[in-house]
């Protein structure tokens, strides 16, 4: 289509065909930061040193390396993103799904861990970080995981501090005229984050 396709920037069409057309002005982005809870914490450092462990087994072939490399880093970007999506994630883990070559491995993990370009992706994946990345686990990882995935669980609403930080915000947007929109990476968040801020 590129040689019959022309692209529209918001700016090409602000004043276009003696017609004005408003868009919203952003404000200028900043981080803000919150401070995990002494819950929060310890449940980080418990899965931090879970991936840890993950990943320090010696003596594996290279594609069960892969595997633990892959599941360990979906495994802490889901517990980053919220308690919903760290519930979510452990309890998939929980399950374990086998994997047979490296580069399926790959393909499956790298996705899963890291954002690619969604520009580019037939349908976006949103499923829970490394939703599908792993091997069957051990039954002593499998009931650590389930006790790790209940932790989350217990976080969410009260407990989670980025959520009550989220709500101040959008609470202090809310009185200056805005119409905040709240993007979440995982459906499991989305639908966590939608059903509180109902509230």
């Amino acid at each position: 289509l590129a040689g019959f396709f022309i692209q529209r920037r918001r700016k090409d069409i602000e004043a276009y065909l003696d017609a004005y057309t408003p868009f919203p002005v952003r404000e200028v982005q900043k981080d803000h930061t919150y401070k995990l809870s002494r819950d929060e914490k310890a449940l980080f450092d418990d899965c931090l040193e879970f991936a840890r462990e993950l990943v320090g087994v010696a003596g594996e072939d290279t594609r069960r390396q892969r595997v633990r490399w892959w599941s360990a880093i979906a495994l802490l970007r889901g517990l980053s993103s919220s308690p919903a999506a760290a519930a979510a994630t452990l309890t998939i883990r929980a399950r374990g799904l086998g994997s047979s070559t490296e580069e399926v491995v790959d393909d499956l993990g790298r996705p899963a861990a890291v954002d690619g370009d969604a520009d580019d992706a037939d349908e976006p994946d949103d499923a829970p970080a490394g939703a599908e990345v792993d091997d069957a686990p051990s039954p002593s990882d499998r009931k650590r995981l389930r006790a790790l995935a209940a932790r989350a669980t217990a976080l969410q609403g009260a407990g989670d501090t980025k959520l009550a930080t989220l709500v101040k915000l959008l609470k202090a947007m809310l009185k200056r005229g805005r119409n905040p929109i709240v993007f979440c990476r995982y459906l499991p968040p989305a639908e966590y984050v939608a059903a509180a801020l109902r509230g």
